[in-house]
């Protein structure tokens, strides 16, 4: 199930990145940000369903969670596509020339 998890949100992504940019004028950063941080919180809750699953602590048939697993990837694919894109000028836009070296060494020390 991961290659296939993998693959749809990549693919996804691809996809998406096309539509990224007119998202992001009609609907503003702050929003496209705030999107895309609950697209990966989907994806995470429904990776979290399907260890409980494997463990027996939860009872959810197979095929749900296979359904479940794959919309939850195309999603993320496309918050991922928003938050990668927009993250950039985020921090562009947050700093001056002062401080630009530090915010992205900060951002890059993170990641």
């Amino acid at each position: 199930m991961g290659f296939v998890n993998l693959s749809l949100l990549y693919i996804s992504n691809v996809v998406s990145c096309f539509f990224v940019k007119a998202i992001y004028k009609y609907y503003g950063m702050r929003a496209c940000m705030v999107f895309s941080g609950f697209t990966y919180l989907l994806w995470t809750l429904v990776n979290v369903l399907l260890a409980l699953k494997s463990e027996g602590i939860i009872s959810i048939p197979n095929s749900v969670l296979i359904i479940f697993m794959c919309v939850a990837a195309i999603i993320n694919g496309f918050g991922f596509a928003l938050l990668w894109s927009i993250q950039g000028k985020y921090i562009s836009d947050s700093c001056n020339e002062k401080t630009k070296g530090l915010y992205w060494a900060i951002f890059w020390a993170i990641f």
